[in-house]
Formats: structure tokens, C-alpha cells, sequence
């Protein structure tokens, strides 16, 4: 069996990150948790916190740590929510790009995305500004 390292997020880098993804709009932040469990596609034991952006950044950071040092995967929407709910209906306007780019690197011919992420175990992930909002 293999054990794989938990990730510890840097409270700066997350809050600049999510500075650029969620700009000035108020919400939520999203987060999600759950056991991933050998030969079972969905993750398990799953739980969602919601955490006000700006004001509880630093708490949510908190808790993505504290999940990820559980050995669970934990994750965030690319969007604010504005309530306890990850539905589409409370879904805040898209501000930033993001893509899986599980390794992939990004063409010379394409506008390279900024800022980079990559702190998902095994995979890469990239979230760039979009010009403008979109409904999610």
C-alpha cells in the first residue's frame, strides 16, 4: 500500500490565490472533504464547510489542512457560493479560470495562465483570470 504525504497550504499563498479567483464579491467559501477508498469511484464519509470570504479565509485554510492531515482529499469550488449549499442556484459569478491539468503543460501558442497552482497530490491544477464574469 502505498501512503501518500498530506499537503500543507501556505495561508499566504491561498489568500492570494483566492484573492485573484474571488476578487471583491462577497460569498462563501466552499469546501468539501472525503475519504478516497481503494477500488470505490466516489469519494466516501464526505462533509462541506462554508467559510465568508474574506473575513474566515484564514479559518478555511485552517480546515483544508486540518482534513488533508486526516489523509482525506479536500477541495474548494472555483467560485464562491452565496449559501450553505454547493447547488448551481448559489453559485457567485465566475471570475477566474481553472483547469485539471493532471501534468499537461501549456502550449507556447496559448495565453499562459497565471497565477499557477499546483498543490493536488498526483495532479496539477492551474487557475487563470478570465476576462469578465460568467455565470458557472
Amino acid at each position: 500500500m502505498t501512503t501518500i504525504a498530506p499537503l500543507t497550504l501556505p495561508l499566504l499563498g491561498c489568500n492570494d490565490l483566492w484573492q485573484h479567483i474571488y476578487g471583491d464579491q462577497e460569498g462563501l467559501i466552499a469546501t468539501f472533504s472525503g475519504q478516497r477508498v481503494a477500488g470505490v469511484q466516489d469519494l466516501q464519509a464526505t462533509t462541506s464547510r462554508y467559510f465568508q470570504w474574506p473575513s474566515h479565509a484564514e479559518a478555511a485554510v485552517r480546515w483544508l489542512n486540518r482534513e488533508s492531515n486526516r489523509g482525506r482529499d479536500a477541495y474548494i469550488c472555483g467560485h464562491l457560493v452565496t449559501d450553505h449549499r454547493r447547488v448551481k442556484p448559489n453559485a457567485a459569478k465566475m471570475l477566474a479560470l481553472y483547469v485539471d491539468g493532471d501534468g499537461a503543460e501549456v502550449p507556447a501558442t496559448c495565453h499562459s495562465p497565471q497565477p499557477a497552482c499546483s498543490r493536488h497530490r498526483g495532479a496539477s491544477r492551474t487557475t487563470g483570470a478570465s476576462r469578465g464574469q460568467s455565470t458557472p
